[in-house]
C-alpha cells in the first residue's frame, strides 16, 4: 500500500486523487461527540489475479469498536497505483484518544493510519 491518508474532502477525476486537509489529529471543543464526515484515502498496487477479493477495514481504539468494514479490491493495471476512498461519517468519540484505522487484506495487515483526538485546551 503506497499511502494511506485521512482528509477533510477528496475528488476522483480521470483516475486521479485531489486531497484536501490531510490530517492526523483533531481537537474537539467538547466529549462525547462526533467527528464530522471525512475520507480514509488509500493506494493499492496489487497483481490481476487479486481482482474480486476483499479489503477489510478496521476503526479500533480502547474505547472504540466498530464492526469491520469489507470492500472489493481493485487493482491498478500495469504497476499503477489504484486510488480507493471510503467516507467515514458520523464518528464516535468519548475521550481523548488516539484511534487507529487499519486496512487487511487476506487477514494481513497491509496499512495503518492513526488519528489522535485532543479537547481544546488539553496540551
Amino acid at each position: 500500500m503506497p499511502f494511506l491518508l485521512l482528509v477533510d474532502e477528496v475528488k476522483m477525476k480521470e483516475g486521479k486523487l485531489t486531497a484536501t486537509n490531510i490530517f492526523d489529529e483533531v481537537e474537539v471543543s467538547e466529549l462525547p461527540t462526533l467527528l464530522p464526515e471525512f475520507h480514509l484515502c488509500m493506494g493499492l498496487l496489487g497483481e490481476e489475479e487479486d481482482e474480486g477479493e476483499t479489503l477489510t477495514l478496521k476503526i479500533r481504539s480502547k474505547n472504540l469498536k466498530k464492526n469491520d468494514v469489507d470492500f472489493p479490491y481493485q487493482h491498478g493495471r500495469d504497476g499503477i497505483i489504484k486510488n480507493v476512498t471510503v467516507k467515514i461519517a458520523k464518528l464516535p468519540i468519548s475521550e481523548t484518544e488516539t484511534i487507529f484505522f487499519e486496512v487487511s487484506f487476506r487477514k494481513k495487515l497491509i496499512g495503518k493510519y492513526p488519528l489522535t483526538i485532543k479537547k481544546v485546551g488539553d496540551h
